[in-house]
């Protein structure tokens, strides 16, 4: 994780939006956060390999936003902040920062010192996948 995933491309995947990776070609859930992930079976004759359905993790592992589009096609962004994320540690990480422009080194230290906002909250959070893209959030 920490690729840069503003340069990642965005996929419909079996009806689900998601964003790939351009590092690792992880698919993420736009809709949950959650990463996308196709089981693999073997036929038992000729051992080629029969790829399953893609299916959704168990849990949140980038930060999701709702996003609304507004009748005169602006982008409404929600900044949600609730919970934590496996892709918080790299928000303020200046490594990851200059990953976007490749000019990290293996050996250099990550900064810490300044933490996620979201350090105390608890790790395991699941967000719900009924969330969808450019719809007004609740109470608008």
């Amino acid at each position: 994780m920490g690729g840069p995933l503003t340069s990642g491309d965005i996929e419909e995947i079996d009806g689900i939006p998601c964003l790939s990776c351009p590092w690792h070609k992880y698919k993420i859930d736009l809709r949950d956060g959650t990463r996308l992930s196709r089981p693999v079976t073997f036929d038992p004759k000729t051992r080629r390999p029969i790829p399953g359905k893609w299916e959704s993790g168990p849990r949140c592992v980038q930060r999701v936003h709702d996003v609304r589009c507004t009748e005169d096609g602006r982008v409404e962004v929600r900044i949600l902040e609730d919970g934590q994320v496996l892709s918080d540690k790299y928000a303020y990480s200046s490594r990851a920062a200059r990953n976007l422009v490749g000019k990290a080194t293996p050996f250099e230290p990550v900064d810490s010192s300044r933490p996620s906002p979201h350090a105390a909250e608890q790790p395991d959070v699941h967000r719900s996948s009924k969330r969808r893209m450019c719809t007004s959030p609740p109470g608008d």
